[in-house]
C-alpha cells in the first residue's frame, strides 16, 4: 500500500513538473511574441532597442549564422567567402577615389560591422584610413576593441534604428537591412543623409516573386527563401522608399545559397 502511494506520488510530481515546464515555455514564448510585436510597432522605443539587442545577442550565442569552429563571433559565410572578397576588391578603388573629396582625415562608418572580417580586409588595403565599426551587440564591440582597436580603428555600440550614428564621410551598410523590419529600415534611412557617400549591400533571390519589400521582424532570417531562390529581398528603389540607386557590384551567393548579392550606391535627393 505504502509502495503504491509512493509510486503514485512520484508520478503525480513528474506530471506536475512537466506541466509547469510546459506552462513556463508557453509563457516565455508568449513574452517573446509580445516583445517582437511591440518592437515592430515602436522601433525607436527603449523597449525595442533592448529587444533588438537581445535578439542579435542570441543569434551569435546560438550560432544561428553558423561558425568557423574557431572564432568567438561569426557573422556568417557571406562575410568570409568569395562574395566578401569580391566586395572588398570592388570597394577599394571606389573608396580610394573618394579620399581626395573627403578632406584630410576621411572616415568610413561601417554599420553592422559584426565580426569585422570584411572591415579588416578593407583597412588592411587602405592603411591610415579612419574607420568606425558599429554593432548592436556589445560583446562583439568590446571583443573587436580589444583585438583590433587602434588610433585609426574604433568600434561603437550603436543601435542604428534608435540611436544617432557616428559622423563620417563614407557609410557602408552590408547585409544589415535584410535582418530588420521595414519600420526599422525607415528609421535608419534618413540618418544616412549625413554621409557624402552611402553604399548598401543586400542579397536578392534569383527569381523575384510577390510584392516588393515584404515585411518581417528583426531576426536572423531574410525575407526570401534562399534555399529555393525565390521571393523578394530589400529593394530600396521600390515602395515604400523609392530611392535612387546606382549598381556597383553583383556577385553570386555562397555554395548552397540561391541568391545574388548586390551593392548599390544610394543617392538621396535634396
Amino acid at each position: 500500500m505504502v509502495r503504491r502511494l509512493g509510486t503514485r506520488l512520484r508520478t503525480a510530481t513528474r506530471r506536475c513538473y512537466s506541466t509547469v515546464k510546459r506552462m513556463r515555455a508557453f509563457g516565455l514564448s508568449l513574452i517573446r511574441y509580445v516583445a517582437s510585436i511591440l518592437s515592430h510597432l515602436l522601433p525607436q522605443s527603449h523597449f525595442a532597442r533592448i529587444h533588438r539587442r537581445r535578439t542579435f545577442q542570441a543569434i551569435y550565442r546560438n550560432q544561428e549564422w553558423g561558425t568557423d569552429g574557431d572564432s568567438r563571433f561569426f557573422s556568417g559565410v557571406g562575410s568570409h567567402g568569395g562574395p566578401a572578397a569580391a566586395y572588398v576588391d570592388a570597394m577599394i578603388p571606389v573608396i580610394s577615389a573618394h579620399l581626395s573629396e573627403c578632406g584630410d582625415q576621411p572616415k568610413i562608418v561601417d554599420l553592422g560591422c559584426g565580426d569585422f572580417s570584411v572591415g579588416a580586409r578593407l583597412i588592411k588595403r587602405l592603411p591610415g584610413l579612419q574607420y568606425v565599426g558599429c554593432d548592436v551587440v556589445p560583446e562583439i564591440v568590446e571583443h573587436n576593441r580589444q583585438r583590433y582597436g587602434t588610433s585609426f580603428v574604433q568600434f561603437e555600440d550603436v543601435d542604428v534604428v534608435s540611436e544617432d550614428l557616428p559622423d563620417g564621410d563614407i557609410c557602408l551598410v552590408r547585409q544589415v537591412f535584410q535582418h530588420l523590419s521595414n519600420r526599422d529600415i525607415a528609421c535608419v534611412l534618413p540618418k544616412l543623409r549625413k554621409y557624402r557617400f552611402v553604399y548598401v549591400t543586400e542579397a536578392q533571390p534569383l527569381e523575384r516573386s510577390g510584392r516588393p519589400n515584404p515585411d518581417k521582424p528583426a531576426n536572423a532570417d531574410v525575407r526570401f527563401d534562399w534555399r529555393a531562390g525565390c521571393g523578394r529581398g530589400v529593394e530600396l528603389d521600390q515602395p515604400p522608399w523609392n530611392l535612387s540607386l546606382k549598381e556597383l557590384l553583383r556577385v553570386s551567393g555562397t555554395l548552397g545559397v540561391k541568391e545574388v548579392i548586390i551593392t548599390h550606391q544610394v543617392r538621396f535627393s535634396d
